[in-house]
């Protein structure tokens, strides 16, 4: 028999939520989430680093984007505030969790309420409200001179970063950078399954704007669609000039509020 999401309701029991929300199931749902979110980090970024930065590295020297090869210190600096931003996550999936177990959030478990027209809707929708998220709230962090100097510059620490620095954030930067998770799960019905695959495209296109490497062909770079996509570049330039491509997915809004880096 084909698995019915819907199935996902019938665990939606006063009893099981009961006992979901008890403190010791809550201490070790953060628990849980931290390991694993800290194991899925480095597990993710060291493959990239060990394909990018050791096994392919004369190969593919031709794409590095700066010549420069990071320094012990470097990577260390890049794992220790990665995982400190584990711990913020850790810490808000537990809270939005509970907020879920509540009824609070717009999630829905029945896939046959709203049918696949919405489910491929939505996850579009989520991607173009998160490019211009990530824009603005990414560009205030480099306005505020406070906010930049005691907040977002830990990113900047590495002016050329490795795969390792893609959540390398001052605590209070991550919770800024993961703000439109439950601004999507308050206000879009969402299926489970929709927002699990949109936050696996996030993962994916952040761990490739840090990778260090421009992997766009050279041929993709005039095409009508892919010259409108941030690439690696892009952002590589936005660590070592620190200001401009402040975008994420597209290059929409920085070209259309003037903040755009070509060189």
């Amino acid at each position: 028999m084909a698995f019915d999401p819907g199935e996902l309701r019938h665990l939606y029991t006063p009893e099981n939520v009961a006992l979901a929300l008890r403190w010791e199931s809550l201490a070790a749902l953060f628990v849980a989430s931290f390991f694993g979110g800290a194991l899925i980090y480095l597990s993710r970024c060291g493959l990239l680093y060990w394909l990018f930065y050791e096994r392919k590295r004369e190969a593919w020297a031709f794409a590095k984007i700066q010549a420069a090869w990071p320094t012990r210190q470097q990577l260390r600096l890049e794992i220790g505030w990665s995982l400190s931003s584990c711990l913020v996550y850790a810490a808000m999936t537990v809270a939005l969790i509970v907020a879920a177990l509540k009824g609070w959030t717009r999630l829905y478990l029945n896939f046959s309420d709203r049918g696949w027209p919405w489910f491929m809707a939505c996850i579009l929708l989520m991607l173009l409200v998160h490019d211009a998220y990530f824009y603005f709230s990414h560009r205030l962090s480099h306005r505020v001179r406070w906010l930049f100097r005691r907040v977002h510059l830990v990113h900047h620490k590495t002016t050329n970063p490795t795969p390792f620095a893609d959540i390398m954030f001052h605590p209070i930067d991550a919770v800024i950078h993961a703000g439109f998770v439950p601004l999507f799960l308050f206000t879009i019905p969402l299926h489970p399954a929709a927002f699990g695959l949109f936050m696996t495209l996030v993962t994916a296109v952040n761990a490739i704007g840090h990778v260090g490497y421009e992997l766009f062909p050279e041929r993709w770079r005039h095409h009508w669609f892919w010259r409108h996509v941030a690439r690696a570049e892009g952002h590589n330039l936005h660590h070592s000039k620190i200001h401009g491509n402040y975008g994420l997915y597209f290059r929409f809004w920085d070209r259309y509020c003037g903040t755009e880096v070509r060189e």
